[in-house]
């Protein structure tokens, strides 16, 4: 029996025994086991395919497969089992993305190998008519034509997208030399793919790069990354592993891009390696533009409970939408020697306040004792 069938046959004597009680019912659930990042979110043959790492032999981390969900509308879901299985010892299937391409659904993901003290990270391919089945794996990109600096083993989470006439997978990975999160771009015959250029190092990105997902959006390039080990700035990434927007314009044939700005999504524990639909279809979100745009406010007692604010509104008050409707907060990182000396100054005017108030006090003492 394949790991395949091994998994599904799993699911199928187990998923009727699991306690429903506290069981998600409008968002996506496992039928077993443990879930986590989502995988090749995309609209193929009419239908939503939203795959996810997934073990289905326990609710612990364990050899990752790809599990599977199909919607018509983003509302209802659909268990369809695994897709993805490794088939041999200390294999993973790590996570990835897909694109519609020469009439299939092309699922790309990072083959895992652990074993043994020996560890490898690789690009492959596996193609799918259907969206359920797929055939044909293979690996598609050598590790050894990256620049010296990128890691061959910490490579990995491809996202593949069509841009312009042709197709590139970005790729989460570290630069070995700085020890900082990066992206690389490749591109290509999706089953030849060549390197193209790389994107940072990013501070936003910590030690490592993770999950990047791409999106045009009104006239820009945009990327969702995730990042380990990120430094705290702030109110920014207490968690440290974050996710952020980079916001900008990509030059593909240059292999540049100018960055607007990068900025934390979600300051809230455990937001972890988001990914786009694409293409999306915004028909199925008719519903709720709707609602959002009729919404009714409610006010108790002569106060709001809910105020319906217009974006230009909400600008206008100087609030930041990414903080919940909390004041913006500017935040000014300095380089170290300004720092000293602003930390100087600071404890300068600290002590002098101290002395200050020292000798009033010590005024006050000073007459109680005269009278």
């Amino acid at each position: 029996m394949n790991a395949l069938q091994k998994a599904n046959d799993h699911i199928a004597k187990f998923k009727g025994k699991v306690n429903g009680k506290y069981r998600l019912k409008y968002h996506m659930a496992p039928p077993v086991g443990w879930m986590n990042d989502p995988n090749g979110l995309i609209y193929y043959g009419g239908k939503y395919h939203l795959y996810y790492q997934f073990y289905p032999y326990d609710s612990l981390n364990g050899v990752m497969h790809w599990g599977h969900f199909v919607s018509q509308d983003l509302i209802a879901y659909t268990d369809a089992g695994v897709a993805l299985a490794p088939e041999e010892r200390g294999e993973n299937i790590f996570s990835g993305g897909a694109v519609e391409a020469d009439g299939a659904l092309n699922a790309f993901y990072t083959l895992h190998y652990e074993l043994d003290g020996v560890k490898t990270e690789k690009i492959y391919r596996e193609q799918s008519v259907d969206g359920h089945t797929f055939t044909g794996k293979r690996c598609v990109f050598d590790n050894e034509s990256l620049p010296e600096n990128i890691s061959r083993t910490d490579f990995r989470d491809p996202c593949p997208v069509k841009a312009g006439d042709g197709y590139y997978i970005f790729i989460g990975g570290k630069d070995t030399l700085l020890n900082r999160g990066v992206i690389i771009v490749l591109g290509g015959p999706l089953d030849n793919l060549q390197y193209k250029f790389t994107l940072g190092p990013f501070d936003e990105l910590g030690d490592m790069g993770e999950c990047p997902s791409y999106c045009r959006v009104d006239g820009k390039d945009v990327l969702v990354v995730s990042g380990c080990n990120v430094k705290q700035r702030g109110n920014s990434f207490k968690n440290v592993n974050s996710s952020v927007f980079i916001v900008g314009e990509i030059d593909f044939v240059k292999g540049a891009m100018k960055v607007d700005f990068i900025r934390e999504i979600d300051k809230g524990d455990t937001f972890y390696a988001p990914q786009f639909i694409k293409p999306i279809q915004l028909a199925h979100f008719a519903p709720a533009i709707e609602w959002w745009n009729n919404r009714e406010e409610i006010i108790i007692d002569d106060s709001h409970k809910a105020k319906k604010y217009s974006v230009e509104e909400i600008r206008a008050l100087n609030y930041n939408i990414d903080l919940c409707g909390y004041p913006h907060e500017e935040e000014e990182i300095l380089p170290p020697q300004d720092l000293i000396k602003e930390y100087r100054e600071k404890r300068a005017s600290l002590d002098a306040n101290i002395d200050r108030v020292l000798a009033e006090i010590m005024a006050l003492l000073g007459e109680k004792n005269e009278g």
